[in-house]
């Protein structure tokens, strides 16, 4: 039977184990994107995820008709149900493809375009390799700081111990 104890030390490990998991799968694209952001699809708009509501759009949809505010009803000639049916269908585009769009404006019309997937940065500058070291360093330091005080603490009599 388990412990009170030990069940919390599961729970622990079993949250340290689902944070990592994310981070691992965060830091694999981002390091994918700088080393193969000339190669990679750009999003042509943003949405408010879940929604289905555009909230900003790049120049090439705005060249397609694609307004802030519209409502996407499908993206890549299949039904919008989620964000999934937006960005794997972006994620297998290449550069030059074009991606067919259906939109609702707020005037209740439905509009079909097609949008040229742009890539997803031209060049890479330094400041942008910085920023992008730094956001997978840091969280991965704070995570680890965070569940490694946790575990200290749950192991020694209190917090205080775990610096001596």
């Amino acid at each position: 039977m388990l412990t009170r104890g030990r069940m919390l030390y599961f729970a622990l490990a079993l949250l340290f184990a689902i944070s990592l998991t994310c981070r691992i799968r965060e830091i694999i694209d981002r390091v994918d994107l700088v080393f193969h952001g000339t190669e990679r699809a750009k999003s042509p708009f943003s949405m408010n995820v879940p929604g289905v509501e555009i909230t900003g759009v790049e120049p090439e949809a705005a060249a397609a008709g694609i307004r802030k505010g519209d409502t996407l009803l499908a993206f890549a000639e299949r039904p919008y149900r989620g964000a999934l049916d937006f960005y794997i269908p972006l994620r297998e585009a290449r550069l030059g493809d074009r991606l067919n769009v259906q939109v609702r404006p707020a005037d209740g019309s439905v509009r079909n375009s097609s949008i040229e997937v742009q890539p997803f940065r031209v060049t890479l500058p330094a400041v942008e390799i910085i920023q992008e070291v730094a956001g997978i360093v840091m969280p991965a330091f704070c995570m680890l700081l965070g569940f490694g005080w946790r575990l200290c603490a749950s192991v020694t009599s209190g917090p205080g111990y775990c610096w001596r």
